[in-house]
This record gives C-alpha cells, structure tokens and sequence, in this order.
C-alpha cells in the first residue's frame, strides 16, 4: 500500500503546480513492483490507493466547488487505476519483460481512454501523457498518436524501469531494459512535425480570478461577474489591440448571455477578435433555450459570433 501511495504522489508532483514531468516516468514503477506478484482482489486495492492519493491531491483545486464534487471526482477516476490493478495480473508475464511492457501500456492507455469518454463525456484530468507537455522529446509521438501515445510511452518505460529492479534480472537484463526504455523516451524526435510558415501574431491570453470575481459586491449574478471581469480586462488592450484575445474557460456562462450586447460592444471597442470558453446555449444560432453546451466561442473583431 505505501508504494503504491506513493506512486500517486510521484503522479501528483509531475504535474502543475510543481510540474517535475520527468517524475511522470517513475510513478507508475512503485504501483508496478507492488503488483508484481499480486491477485486481481489485492490489485484492485493497490490500484485504488493510487488512484485516490494521486487524483486526490492533482485534483486539489476542484475543492473550489465543494467537496462533495472533489470526493465524487477522485473517486471516479481513482477506480480507472483500481481496474488496471485488477487486470493487471492477466497481461503481467514473467520473464517476459517487453511483451508485459506492451501489455501493461495498452492496458492503462484503453482504461485512461475510456475514462475520457464515460461516464458524463468523460474527465481526463490527471492523465501522464498531459504531464509531458515541456518534453520535447516523448510529446513527438502526439502527431501521430495523440495524448495516448503520449501516455503509453510513459506506462512502457514505467515498466521496463520496474523490471531493471528485479532482483532476478541479470545485469544484461537490466541494461537492456534501460536501453529500450530510453529508446523509447528519444525515438519520438525523429518523427517529422509541421513547420509553421506564416507571420508571429500577437495573442493575449486573459484569466481573471474566478473567486474574486464571484465575490463581487455587485448584486449581478456571479457568472455576470466573472464576464464583466473579463470585460475589464480586455479593455486594457484598446490602445495596442492584439491580433486574437482568448478568453479563459466560463468566460461567458449561462446569466452572462443578458448582457452579451454589452460584451460584443466592447470586443468591437478593442477591435481585437476574441476566443472565449463558453458554456452556455448555442450561442452561433443565438439561441436562447436547449441544452448547454461546453464551446469555445468566437467573435470577430466588430463583436460578431462566427
């Protein structure tokens, strides 16, 4: 229990606030050495210790929103890795080092996908290959394989690490499974990747606290005041519009759609287009009922929605 503990710490430091990525690779092994010679009962239990210790503290800042959402939210997602524990025992093959690699990638990267799709639409926070973002190296493998190429790069050289520990390899065993683990960290840099052609632009990325925003002595709903934060914001840049604006995630919420005249008048005032997370109605049809959507929202730079 406590090595698979503190693999969900090592989960929890690769990731923002400390953003040590490179302990993305490592988190994992802890949870893999307590599960080598386990059963599917106590896999379960070793993979629902770090789940619920590294989701729980990655997910420190859904607090915000009560803990009743936090307890919900780490338990969901601490049951994805309580699953790969339980399975784990059937893709684990001894003395087979690579092939249990393989096994071992594919796995925890089917379960980090269906976690992405189900339940609700899915909740993918937390996931190792988002960790990678300043490797330059491993994130190559995204052009062709998204952010679960991503993930299974770092599940596989997670094992291969675990495997250099046993006390039954030899030593040629160990170098070799080093040797392919780092092979498959900086093999992904030979992957070709888009060169961009075109001219700088020049982008200003607005966020606004959301508490304060929602403290506001204004008796205006807080989604109002959370837009109208915005608002000031933006209009700063009148007097050096930049080439595009984005606005950050519920910029614009259900009772911000009132005074949504006032906020395209005011993008027409800076004369910048804007980018703007939005969950709302389907604002590109002007609708005023239905259901709610999670959008990104642009306007032109007169204020228009396209």
């Amino acid at each position: 229990m406590a090595l698979a503990g503190l693999g969900g710490v090592f989960s929890f430091l690769a990731f923002p606030p400390v953003g040590l990525w490179p302990l993305a690779f490592l988190a994992p092994v802890p949870l893999l050495l307590a599960l080598r010679d386990a059963r599917p009962r106590r896999g379960l239990a070793l993979g629902l210790t770090y789940g619920l210790i590294g989701y729980g503290l990655t997910l420190y800042w859904i607090l915000l929103f009560g803990e009743l959402a936090w307890v919900s939210l780490t338990l969901l997602a601490g049951l994805s890795t309580a699953l790969f524990g339980g399975v784990f025992p059937i893709v684990h093959r001894r003395g087979r080092p690579v092939l249990t690699a393989f096994g071992v990638a594919s796995l925890w990267t089917t379960i980090d996908w269906l976690r992405g799709l189900w339940p609700l639409g899915g909740f993918t926070w937390g996931s190792l290959g988002i960790s990678q973002v300043s490797n330059g190296a491993a994130v190559r493998i995204a052009v062709l394989a998204g952010v679960w190429g991503v993930t299974f790069i770092v599940v596989f050289v997670a094992c291969l690490l675990a495997d250099a520990t046993a006390a039954r390899r030899s030593m040629r065993g160990r170098l070799g499974s080093l040797l392919l683990a780092g092979l498959a960290i900086f093999a992904p840099v030979l992957i070709p990747s888009v060169r961009t052609t075109g001219r700088a632009i020049d982008v200003a990325a607005i966020q606004i606290d959301f508490r304060q925003a929602a403290r506001s002595p204004s008796r205006e709903a807080g989604d109002v005041a959370v837009t109208r934060a915005n608002m000031r914001l933006h209009g700063s840049l009148r007097d050096r519009p930049p080439d595009l604006a984005i606005w950050g995630e519920s910029a614009l919420d259900p009772a911000s759609i009132e005074i949504l005249d006032e906020v395209q008048t005011e993008i027409a005032a800076v004369g910048a287009p804007v980018l703007t997370g939005s969950t709302s109605t389907d604002l590109s049809a002007l609708s005023s009922g239905g259901p709610l959507f999670n959008q990104a929202v642009l306007f032109d730079a007169e204020g228009m929605i396209r």
